[in-house]
């Protein structure tokens, strides 16, 4: 049985504090950080636009998590972020507020300058090999923070669609061979915490009545309960269906044990 844990969340309360009580079902925050590792955070991130807007995961929950990460000894905290394209990193940075947390003593990465490394995928539903961008490899510990984002059918912000941000590989989610895709990248870009930012903004796409924040080890599960709370059968998802058919993770609501809060209420789609 796969642990998902889910928190109503403020905006206005301290992130450190609601981190910490997130990641308590989940062993808590010193099962993740360690004296002396380098923790990379791959982050939902790549829109000039404000925290407000609600597109790219908060830069207060990055800020947060890389403040315990150093505060429990972390070597040094790196943040993989990739514009969009067409959109200069710089400008980026700035407009989304990110650009705060290089004065934090957090090093903040463009991954499109990064060298790409091929790894082998063990299912080749698309093709055999994904170039990955080498800082996602060499971390002692990498966290994936996605932003809740979801359209009718359609979950495009999600614990295992940020995934694809950390591969040269270009598709449209919902769409083939997305599915495909994200279901190798799964196999080779292995995050060892999944934190999902519900947070609602300004730009639409959030459906849910709550702010909330969710996080598991498992992304599978993670997903599973996010359709859940968008009000999608998780059948409808195809990456889903494709994770359960090649057992990639726990994707059977009845199998996964959601602890804190219930889950947040969602307008109907």
């Amino acid at each position: 049985m796969s642990i998902v844990s889910l928190r109503h969340g403020l905006r206005t309360q301290d992130k450190i504090t609601q981190i910490t009580r997130l990641l308590a079902p989940l062993g808590g925050v010193d099962t993740y950080f360690c004296p002396g590792e380098t923790v990379a955070i791959l982050a939902d991130w790549g829109l000039p636009l404000s925290a407000a807007a609600g597109v790219n995961a908060h830069p207060a929950l990055i800020y947060a998590i890389s403040k315990i990460a150093l505060a429990n000894g972390a070597k040094e905290v790196r943040v993989l972020l990739q514009p969009a394209a067409g959109f200069d990193f710089q400008q980026t940075l700035q407009r989304s507020g990110y650009d705060d947390l290089a004065k934090e003593s957090i090093h903040l990465i463009n991954l499109a300058q990064q060298q790409l490394l091929n790894r082998q995928t063990t299912l080749n539903l698309h093709q055999d090999t994904y170039p990955i961008y080498q800082p996602l490899l060499s971390a002692d510990v990498l966290i994936s923070v996605s932003k809740f984002k979801c359209d009718k059918n359609l979950l495009f912000g999600s614990a295992i669609s940020n995934l694809a941000a950390g591969a040269a590989v270009e598709h449209s989610p919902g769409m083939p061979p997305a599915s495909r895709i994200m279901a190798d990248l799964s196999t080779i870009i292995t995050a060892d915490l999944h934190i999902v930012d519900g947070f609602r903004g300004n730009a639409g796409y959030q459906p849910q009545k709550e702010d909330f924040l969710a996080a598991a080890t498992d992304p599978w599960a993670l997903d599973t309960v996010l359709t859940a709370i968008a009000n999608i059968p998780s059948a409808a998802i195809p990456y889903l269906c494709l994770g359960a058919q090649y057992a990639l993770g726990c994707c059977h609501p009845g199998d996964i044990m959601v602890v804190g809060d219930t889950l947040p209420t969602t307008s109907p789609s």
